[in-house]
């Protein structure tokens, strides 16, 4: 096993909302996350693994950014700062170089914001009016509602921040592990690590909530589990998850429930070296 991660003191104690209270903020934070998509796979050079349209936390700016869109004259990033639903464009050296607070706006009008940001760079508009390449769930949001802050959008962004402490502490303990991102399809903050020529993998992350679970969750997903592997007690928490996928789940009102910003960092840790360890003795069988 490796050495064990340790997160820093910088992890945001949850808890001020229930994390079954989350729904509305992970609805309208993910389709906010989209027409930023669409810029992405006009603009920057496409990965086998579609990482290309994938976001990296920033915790100087509290935000998810997209990678780099080198194509115009100015050199920038898309992002959303999750705390108060606003989108951005951040030059080098993370200097912001313009902001929009979506509550009260519609997605259309998100997407005239983007259509500014893209012309100030000398760059086509008409990247926002191709459609994605996959579907996610139906939201009014997507008809033309008009977006709402709300004081749990703050509870959801410290999911994240703390998601990325944790994560990035397990990436550097595991060999080989893939760079810490969010993937905008589910809006799961993950990691993997390959095993055996890729043909087998261990995803370790957060997901903010989905029809198996109503809130924010943590999992660690092995691989091709054979039905037939016996599952050990996860003595930290949680549990293990069965049906279309199979791993282990801790809850985020698991996490909440410990006293201290400080507690909960030690359980989430705690927990998920426990979880890698189980699902990595799996892998082996």
């Amino acid at each position: 096993m490796p050495d064990r991660p340790q997160v820093n003191l910088e992890w945001q104690r949850v808890g001020a909302f229930p994390a079954i209270a989350l729904e509305r903020a992970r609805r309208q934070e993910h389709a906010a996350l989209q027409p930023l998509v669409q810029v992405t796979r006009g603009y920057v050079s496409a990965r086998a693994d579609d990482s290309n349209n994938s976001f990296r936390w920033s915790s100087r700016l509290n935000a998810l950014l997209t990678g780099e869109i080198t194509a115009g004259t100015l050199p920038f990033r898309l992002g959303l700062r999750l705390s108060t639903l606003t989108i951005l464009a951040v030059g080098r050296d993370s200097v912001e170089l313009g902001s929009a607070a979506l509550h009260g706006k519609s997605l259309a009008q998100e997407r005239t914001w983007l259509s500014f940001r893209l012309a100030e760079a000398g760059l086509d508009w008409a990247v926002l009016e191709k459609p994605l390449h996959y579907q996610i769930g139906a939201s009014e949001l997507f008809e033309g509602a008009p977006f709402e802050a709300a004081d749990e959008l703050s509870e959801f962004a410290r999911y994240y921040a703390n998601a990325a402490l944790v994560l990035n502490s397990v990436a550097e303990a595991l060999p080989g592990a893939s760079a810490v991102r969010c993937w905008p399809q589910h809006f799961d903050m993950a990691i993997l690590q390959l095993f055996g020529n890729g043909q087998r993998s261990l995803r370790v992350g957060l997901s903010p909530g989905d029809a198996s679970y109503g809130q924010p969750y943590f999992f660690v997903k092995p691989s091709d589990v054979n039905p037939a592997s016996s599952l050990p007690t996860l003595r930290s928490g949680g549990e293990w998850h069965h049906g279309n996928w199979t791993g282990a789940v801790l809850t985020g009102e698991e996490v909440a429930r410990q006293e201290s910003a400080g507690d909960q960092a030690a359980f989430v840790t705690d927990w998920l070296n426990e979880a890698i360890e189980a699902a990595r003795g799996i892998l082996a069988e």
